[in-house]
């Protein structure tokens, strides 16, 4: 039962590179509680009536049960345990709303900019909206030419917590970053990309992922990416 115990908790836990869903710890814990009582006590049974033993020593099932649990509750103090209490938004503003109330305005003043997209979905995970502003390339002066601002609220589904989803997505983008560099003070957790042709700012704030990409790279762009993504992920409200 301790390999079992073991095997689904080091499973589970090298599986998914965020914290624990709080659902999926209690699955694991029961199962090992559950197949240590109904498989291994009778396979000990088995072997104590071989060698002629009266009966199983029941110390011995219920030390490999709790073997068991041990390393699953070793692997939840690891990677850290998503509570059912832990604060989530129910809502929030659009990728457009949330970029003019953060400060696009004053960010990318007097520019000939056009908005080509805002667009709000609603989808299984939750709600997804998508905000893009270009500007003429050939325009004098300007120092970028397109921004794409992303907004994800992450509702949770039957397989994972609203927070879980946005953890693991937030993962993601992290591990697929190019050249990533993590920032402080942007959200619960944030980090930049400079992908070489563009600057990428990633926060999330509790179960809400934000995004912002600005085209070309330069330092301007960072600066300007980070307080904008800054100013949303504060605009998020939890409860």
């Amino acid at each position: 039962m301790f390999g079992f115990g073991c095997m689904a908790a080091v499973f589970e836990g090298f599986l998914d590179d965020g914290p624990l869903d709080y659902r999926t710890f209690g699955l694991v814990a029961g199962l090992t509680a559950v197949l240590g009582s109904v498989i291994v006590a009778p396979l000990v049974a088995i072997r104590l009536a071989r060698s002629r033993t009266a009966a199983p020593p029941p110390r011995r099932v219920v030390a490999i049960v709790a073997a068991g649990l041990i390393a699953v509750v070793l692997v939840g103090a690891w990677k850290g345990v998503i509570v059912p209490w832990a604060p989530v938004a129910s809502g929030t503003e659009a990728a457009c709303p949330a970029l003019d109330r953060a400060g696009l305005s004053q960010a990318w003043p007097d520019a000939p900019r056009e908005r080509t997209r805002d667009d709000v979905d609603h989808n299984d995970l939750g709600v997804f909206s998508y905000c893009s502003w270009t500007v003429d390339a050939e325009t004098p002066s300007q120092k970028f030419v397109l921004l794409n601002s992303f907004v994800w609220l992450y509702e949770g589904t039957r397989e994972g917590t609203a927070l879980g989803w946005a953890i693991r997505e937030y993962r993601d983008r992290n591990d697929d970053a190019v050249r990533r560099r993590t920032l402080g003070n942007v959200g619960d957790e944030g980090f930049a990309d400079d992908g070489g042709d563009r600057l990428t700012v990633v926060a999330r704030r509790a179960n809400v992922l934000i995004q912002v990409e600005i085209y070309p790279s330069s330092s301007d762009a960072g600066r300007i990416a980070q307080d904008l993504v800054r100013r949303m992920a504060a605009g998020v409200s939890t409860r």
